[in-house]
């Protein structure tokens, strides 16, 4: 019936194989020329829109870090009186 895994049995009705050459196959295709330009054009199109939001975030989040960080530390003056 079958020799090994993909084999599958010759006489089987209604089941189409194909099967694509590794010789006629390109590893990358066209990745660099098409794939990286379109990439570079979506991006271009897109940020614009972001970037206000982006920049007003990374403020608010360096604010808010830096206002924690003031608000661990110990007051001085409350412990002026001890012994």
């Amino acid at each position: 019936m079958a020799h090994g895994f993909g084999h599958l049995y010759k006489g089987a009705k209604g089941v189409i194989t194909f099967q694509l050459s590794p010789f006629r196959q390109k590893a990358v295709g066209s990745f660099f020329t098409t794939g990286v330009v379109s990439g570079i054009k979506y991006a271009a199109q897109e940020l614009p829109p972001m970037l206000p939001a982006m920049i007003s975030g990374a403020f608010l989040f360096k604010w808010a870090s830096d206002n924690f960080a003031q608000n661990l530390r110990k007051n001085p003056a409350d412990y002026v009186n001890d012994a």
